[in-house]
């Protein structure tokens, strides 16, 4: 990968945010995206290609501004004229008309990037420093760039978890204490809530209060954050088999004949429970078992520690703890307006929220 060149910078803050610059060749806008949840800057990029007419009216515009800069260096205007002087301000304005809104990344045609600032090698001292990019697509994480979760801290979460939904586990078998169909109803609700957990934990905020606690998080395998649709995908196959659990109980309790359930003890409840559920039980039960070993032994064998079901959701779990400063999350910024030349840079996202002209 090569740097390429870039033509304007409309946003600054802690390094480059938005502007023009080639992207394989090509003229393209680039926007840095905002994560919401975190409230700082992404580590990604949106590119969309430019027409020449747009390129050539913000080549203009950003000529004004360097005008206006020199200017402003060599003590010739002040700071209240920015961004442009009183000569160019009439068609400064009228560029701002005419470009408007086309400013805007392409929601239908956009490639997602890392960006690497830099400023040129050769540079007069006058003005702006030139300043080069180079583009990455985003793809799968670099196994060499991320500190993946270890299998100890993965083992640990689920177990943080298991405490907090502990009393809904010990909730369950005294269900039975219950007329058969408030214990169906409470088998279904107690179920949903076990599930929900974990599906609303990842879906929100990419992890569950014991990811959190161990100060890991799940991700998509590019870096990026994880929506629903992960978050459903992750917890598809415990889904499965928890309908199949509810299934099962439900089946005993139907078939379960009134005086071999109510004015029984406990215990003989439950005897009676289990001597009604279907033929299928035990292999559902076997079905279980294997697909949680077979969790433990895929996770133990890859070196990025993923599990099966993050194979399916297209996931992997990162250890936040142990990264000072993520490789493509903020390390090397653009120090000022005018860094020193040919020194290389990632962008920042530390900062706040972005300062628009």
């Amino acid at each position: 990968m090569v740097f390429e060149r870039v033509f304007t910078i409309t946003d600054f803050n802690n390094g480059p945010r938005s502007g023009i610059a080639d992207f394989e060749g090509r003229p393209h806008l680039y926007e840095c995206e905002w994560n919401e949840p975190a409230d700082i800057y992404a580590s990604t990029f949106r590119v969309s290609p430019v027409t020449p007419d747009l390129l050539a009216l913000a080549l203009e515009d950003s000529a004004i501004a360097e005008r206006w800069w020199i200017a402003f260096q060599e003590g010739l205007t002040t700071q209240e004229t920015r961004p442009a002087l009183p000569e160019d301000r009439p068609r400064h304005n009228e560029l701002q008309r005419l470009l408007g809104y086309r400013l805007r990344i392409d929601p239908a045609n956009f490639v997602r990037v890392l960006g690497e600032f830099r400023t040129a090698a050769i540079w007069d001292g006058r003005g702006s420093a030139p300043v080069e990019v180079r583009w990455e697509r985003c793809g799968e994480i670099d196994p060499s760039k991320k500190n993946f979760a270890t299998f100890w801290q993965r083992l640990a979460a689920p177990l943080i978890d298991l405490l907090i939904l502990l009393p809904i586990w010990l909730v369950q078998p005294w269900l039975m204490w219950f007329s058969k169909s408030v214990a169906l109803v409470l088998t279904v609700l107690c179920s949903a809530l076990i599930i929900g957990y974990s599906i609303c934990g990842h879906g929100l905020f990419g992890r569950t209060i014991g990811k959190w606690s161990m100060g890991i998080r799940v991700v998509r395998v590019s870096g990026e954050r994880i929506g629903w649709r992960e978050a459903w995908l992750r917890s598809s196959v415990d889904i499965l088999l928890s309908a199949l659990g509810v299934v099962e109980w439900m089946v005993a309790l139907v078939t379960l004949a009134d005086p071999e359930y109510y004015g029984l003890r406990w215990s003989q409840r439950v005897a009676n429970v289990a001597a009604h559920e279907p033929s299928w039980t035990v292999l559902a039960t076997r079905v279980g078992v294997i697909w949680f070993w077979s969790e433990v032994v895929t996770m133990l064998f890859n070196e990025r520690r993923r599990a099966l079901h993050d194979f399916i959701a297209g996931t992997v779990v990162i250890s936040e703890r142990k990264l000072p400063a993520p490789k493509h999350d903020g390390a090397k910024a653009v120090a000022a307006d005018k860094p020193a030349a040919g020194k290389s840079c990632r962008i920042e996202t530390s900062a706040r929220r972005r300062l628009r002209r």
